[in-house]
């Protein structure tokens, strides 16, 4: 692949004929590397795809794709069974790591079953509700909020855990 006459990745296509079911089909594999960068930072993405083509049918049977943009994974699977498409689609990897102060342990931010999710050090997950007006994102089936503090660039610089502590008043005798 070329852009403004510089090489910034490539493409390879691979046609395969398969026998499935006593069926001839045709297997297509689809590989693109991008290296690239977005004002300094790398934006490397890689894309891979499998499809099963049923060519007498002139119809696509299933397909596999995954993209893969470092710190951002994409999967959907698609299967066809008569005249239904089963699409499973699945987001994933790393945001961040964040330290436990004073602690061993991290935080790892992610993306996983279409919400924002952090993994406590202890492996407690916490899915995330979208943010309120504030920037604060809710812990579903929690008290707890997260925030995230930016820079002038927007990219995160830390997380904070705004937990619920309840203090009942002591009643002196």
């Amino acid at each position: 692949m070329e852009r403004n006459g510089v090489v910034y990745g490539y493409m390879e296509t691979i046609i395969i004929p398969v026998e499935e079911n006593g069926k001839q089909l045709i297997r297509l594999e689809e590989s693109i590397k991008s290296i690239s960068s977005l004002m300094g930072a790398p934006v490397n993405t890689t894309i891979k795809a499998e499809s099963l083509l049923d060519p007498e049918q002139k119809k696509l049977i299933s397909q596999d794709f995954l993209m893969d943009q470092g710190s951002v994974k994409l999967e959907i699977s698609i299967l066809i069974k008569g005249d239904k498409a089963y699409i499973t689609q699945n987001m994933g990897g790393s945001f961040g790591q964040y330290p436990v102060p004073m602690q061993e342990g991290m935080f790892t931010v992610f993306f996983s079953h279409n919400n924002l999710t952090v993994k406590h050090p202890a492996g407690r997950i916490l899915y995330l509700e979208e943010p309120d007006e504030q920037g604060q994102w809710a812990c579903r089936n929690r008290e707890d909020k997260i925030s995230f503090v930016k820079d002038d660039e927007g990219r995160v610089k830390f997380m904070i855990i705004h937990k619920q502590v309840h203090a009942p008043k002591i009643n002196k005798k």
